[in-house]
C-alpha cells in the first residue's frame, strides 16, 4: 500500500463520521443517495456497488473510487460478469440514477472481508469537479 493510499484511506475515515444518518452526501451541485451492495458470503472476492444521484446542477463525473475493504474500485459499465470497463461515470444533470442494476457500477475487487448484512463500510469516490465525497455502503438496504 502506497503512502499516498494510505494518507487518502486515513482521510476519507476521518470523515465518514460527519456523514448524514439518512444516507445522503452533499456536494455543491448533487447528492449521491444510499450507496448500497448486496452481503457477500465467505471467499466472495467481489461486490457490486450501486447508488443514486440526484439534484445536479451541474454535469460531473466519477473518475475514482477507494475502500479499506477492497484492493481497488473499478467501474464498470453494467453488472461486472457483462460489463466492460469504465474510465468514468458521468453524472449528467438529465439523468437521476447514475449507477443501478442495469447501468453503470462500482465493483469492489479483492474484497478483504465478506459484507455482512446490516453492516456498514467506508467508501471515497472521487469526483473531477465535486472533489473528494467520502461516503458507506450499507449492505443489504435497498
Amino acid at each position: 500500500m502506497t503512502p499516498l493510499y494510505r494518507w487518502i484511506m486515513a482521510v476519507a475515515l476521518a470523515f465518514t463520521g460527519l456523514s448524514s444518518s439518512a444516507h445522503e452526501y452533499q456536494t455543491p451541485n448533487f447528492t449521491v443517495i444510499h450507496p448500497w451492495a448486496d452481503a457477500t458470503p465467505a471467499g466472495q472476492t467481489d461486490a457490486n456497488i450501486y447508488f443514486t444521484v440526484s439534484g445536479q446542477t451541474q454535469g460531473d463525473q466519477l473518475i475514482r473510487g477507494f475502500s479499506p475493504i477492497a484492493e481497488r474500485v473499478e467501474m464498470r459499465s453494467g453488472p461486472a460478469a457483462d460489463g466492460t470497463d469504465l474510465k468514468s461515470i458521468p453524472v449528467s444533470v438529465n439523468r437521476a440514477e447514475v449507477s443501478a442494476p442495469a447501468g453503470p457500477i462500482l465493483v469492489l475487487r479483492g474484497l478483504k472481508m465478506p459484507l455482512q448484512q446490516g453492516s456498514s463500510y467506508p467508501m471515497m469516490l472521487v469526483f473531477e469537479k465535486a472533489g473528494i465525497v467520502n461516503v458507506m455502503i450499507s449492505v443489504g438496504a435497498h
